[in-house]
């Protein structure tokens, strides 16, 4: 169902013609990752994220240089292995 949800909405984001909010095609394991993912307890990456966003409001202030790049992190090599039966999910 996220898999096809995601696909419809890629789909109406192409049709609008909205090249920066589309992908050429959606990846179904990602889509699936990302829906098990929701699920998961995020209390420490939550923290981890905090701590950034402190580190950079300090450095916004002037005393250090703020960073000038994109963060990603993602974890996905956390969730479990083998994927749960479906009607887990």
């Amino acid at each position: 169902a996220c898999v096809r949800l995601a696909q419809e909405l890629n789909a109406a984001r192409r049709a609008e013609g909205s090249q920066a909010l589309s992908a050429d095609e959606v990846d179904e394991d990602v889509v699936k990752n990302v829906a098990r993912f929701a699920r998961c307890v995020i209390c420490p990456m939550a923290a981890f994220f905090g701590g950034i966003v402190a580190q950079e409001v300090v450095k916004f202030t002037g005393k250090y240089t703020p960073l000038r790049q994109c963060l990603y992190y993602d974890m996905f090599e956390l969730l479990q292995s083998p994927e749960p039966p479906a009607a887990d999910c």
